[in-house]
């Protein structure tokens, strides 16, 4: 786009990929740079039907798979009790899910 380049830093296939790979891929090295006091931001892109929802998903009681934001939730929450002394902390979250229907009628 012009003179700038933009790049993904993961890309995964349409095989599926486990949110425990993915959480230890991408989240985990964002989430030690939040707690250093950078801004995290994981984008799910993908085509209708991909498994965006399903990979980022929220539902802690299905074991069989906790989603990339539980499992982010979960880290956030249990590094705070670990440093709550050492530190103070203001949490700021936010989630958006943006979805795109186009119906053609002919």
């Amino acid at each position: 786009m012009g003179s700038h380049s933009f790049i993904f830093d993961h890309v995964y296939g349409g095989g599926g990929s486990p949110s425990n790979n993915m959480f230890e891929e991408c989240a985990v090295p964002l989430l030690d740079a939040l707690f250093q006091g950078y801004n995290g931001t994981i984008i799910a892109y993908g085509q209708t039907g991909s498994g965006k929802t399903y990979t980022m998903g929220t539902n802690p009681k299905e074991t069989s798979h906790r989603g990339l934001i539980f499992q982010i939730m979960n880290t956030i929450f249990s590094k705070i009790e670990a440093l709550k002394h050492q530190s103070e902390f203001q949490l700021h979250v936010s989630f958006i899910e943006v979805t795109f229907l186009i119906s053609l009628f002919l």
